[in-house]
């Protein structure tokens, strides 16, 4: 446990915290009691584009429909009154900082499950990894990448590693940054091609870095070889991966 937790027990311990809208005694997270949290002023039926709230001529306000704006949408998840408005302007006016945690929380709350910050679309690509690949420890002869992540599945935002059998080395195969059905791309990131189960275990940044770095390496040698990255010979990208200045110990994990 580190220090600047310690101090905030102790701190809850000798000054606890209070409702900040009806004083009541609350124990742990931000200021603010689940019955008052619950009748915050939500902003359930704002314009998906623009955020004003009611727009009463149906999901898109009658100005945007008129003149779409040009940008995708705005993110407003309170209406501007009482008691949101009044925190707002503590905190910019009157420093009130400790009003950040609250504001901070409330927003992330609800914003974080809207950005899919977990998961996202997935290519299907020329190789899909599946949860068997991982379980059984596979190592495609176009491996790019051996990890060794467990399964880091949530539901309902619990983690449900328990659930889940261990698994043994694997490789992340070069077929999975392919798209099946398109020429000339290479994917990177969360969204090679695998499944949900199996992304969980891969989607960390320290893994898809060097996804990353393969695919970069893949682009730069089929502009080299004027090829497209579906006839990049993988022998030829494991190699120059395995060289300096690149980091990637392929063969480290053979069994």
């Amino acid at each position: 446990m580190d220090h600047d937790r310690i101090l905030r027990r102790l701190l809850d311990l000798v000054y606890p915290q209070a409702c900040r809208v009806c004083d009541q005694r609350v124990s742990q997270g931000p200021p603010l009691c689940a019955a008052c949290r619950n009748r915050l002023p939500a902003n359930e039926r704002g314009c998906p584009l623009c955020a004003q709230p009611d727009t009463g001529s149906g999901p898109i306000c009658g100005a945007c429909q008129r003149h779409p704006p040009a940008f995708d949408g705005v993110y407003a998840p309170w209406h501007y009154t009482a008691p949101i408005d009044e925190w707002i302007r503590q905190f910019k006016y009157s420093d009130q900082i400790s009003l950040a945690r609250l504001l901070t929380d409330l927003t992330g709350a609800d914003l974080a499950p809207k950005l899919g910050v977990r998961e996202s679309r997935r290519l299907v690509g020329e190789h899909v990894v599946s949860a068997n690949d991982l379980i059984e420890g596979v190592k495609p002869e176009d491996t790019i990448f051996v990890s060794h992540r467990k399964f880091d599945i949530w539901t309902e935002g619990k983690k449900n590693i328990e659930a889940y059998p261990d698994v043994k080395h694997h490789g992340i195969p070069y077929r999975s940054l392919l798209p099946r059905e398109l020429n000339g791309l290479i994917v990177v990131g969360k969204a090679i091609s695998g499944t949900h189960i199996a992304m969980s275990a891969y989607r960390t940044q320290g893994i898809l870095a060097f996804v990353g770095e393969a695919g970069g390496v893949a682009a730069s040698l089929c502009a080299k070889r004027q090829t497209s990255p579906r006839n990049l010979a993988p022998a030829e990208l494991i190699n120059t991966l395995s060289e300096p200045p690149h980091s990637v110990e392929i063969d480290a994990y053979k069994d």
